[in-house]
């Protein structure tokens, strides 16, 4: 299954978004501050990016999403390895 990761820079409120289709993202060029990253299923057909909430009739079930417990922090010039976001 097609998976997006989601980075969202908290302060300056930047969204980067990244499809995958096995389990090693790479974000590059991410301004430095602190993030949120979370992964979802990719099931909207309009915008396959945006997060499938689903439907109620007919009933559509919701893409599922897994959100990392932690803030990361991003510098410039740093690599940051060993985000493992559990599906």
């Amino acid at each position: 299954r097609d998976i997006i990761v989601e980075a969202k820079n908290i302060s300056l409120n930047l969204f980067y978004r990244y499809e995958i289709e096995d389990s090693i993202f790479i974000f590059d060029n991410l301004q430095p501050g602190q993030y949120i990253f979370r992964a979802y299923e990719r099931k909207n057909n309009i915008d396959p990016l945006i997060y499938y909430s689903g439907l109620l009739n007919p009933y559509e079930r919701a893409a599922e999403f897994s959100i990392y417990r932690d803030t990361v922090e991003v510098r410039k010039f740093w690599d940051v390895e060993g985000i493992n976001i559990e599906f």
